[in-house]
């Protein structure tokens, strides 16, 4: 933060006024993903300025600080841990304005126990992911792995949506061969916030484990 001191001298009279305050707004760019089969959650963060955080403290996820990555570059962040599955992100982040700038970035589960064992083609194919319907910057894939080691397939279904049961159209899953797969489910975000202080861009990923699925005509 610079203060500028402008002073103009005149015969008898000096006027000295400080010009207004600045703060350079700070941008995070983050990636959160889960994975449900190990419990495992990965963040990363880049915050540009790099150089107002020599001297500041790390971020934090859930209270606890996230670790640097100098080989990565200045003002890179990752952590992982194993955690049961959050419905939401909170922490802290390092501004030029506020070392430690509140945060909270919504996080849905994703549920596959709903998507039936087995399954005709023809008909669309309707389960409920979850508590929370697909908003507009979000998405649901579903990647079909053969049990014959064949090509996968995947079909994203994208939001808005107006409730938590999504369907396939008969239609799209008909592009799907018939056979025997393991399924699994990614709910994909982008969430986005700005604030006098802060440019916040973070993609969210949520894999499910995997469930078996037969496909039949």
């Amino acid at each position: 933060m610079r203060i500028a001191l402008l002073c103009f001298f005149i015969p008898i009279l000096c006027t000295c006024g400080r010009a207004p305050l600045t703060t350079e707004m700070a941008t995070v760019v983050g990636t959160v993903r889960y994975e449900e089969p190990r419990r495992l959650l990965t963040t990363a963060f880049n915050i540009t300025p790099a150089d107002s955080l020599e001297n500041a403290p790390v971020p934090t996820l859930f209270a606890s600080p996230l670790a640097r990555q100098p080989l990565a570059g200045p003002g890179r962040f990752q952590d992982r841990r194993t955690v049961a599955a959050p419905d939401s992100l909170r922490g802290t982040l390092p501004l030029p304005g506020n070392p430690q700038h509140p945060f909270a970035v919504a996080f849905p589960a994703v549920a596959i126990d709903s998507l039936p064992a087995r399954h005709q083609r023809s008909a669309p194919l309707v389960f409920p992911v979850g508590k929370r319907a697909l908003s507009e910057q979000e998405s649901l894939v579903l990647f079909f792995e053969p049990n014959d080691h064949g090509t996968p397939h995947r079909i994203q279904l994208l939001g808005p949506t107006s409730s938590p049961t999504l369907s396939v159209p008969a239609k799209t899953l008909e592009t799907v061969p018939a056979g025997v797969y393991q399924v699994y489910l990614v709910r994909q975000g982008l969430h986005k916030d700005s604030t006098a202080l802060l440019r916040l861009s973070v993609q969210t990923e949520f894999f499910t484990r995997s469930a078996p699925l037969e496909l039949w005509d």
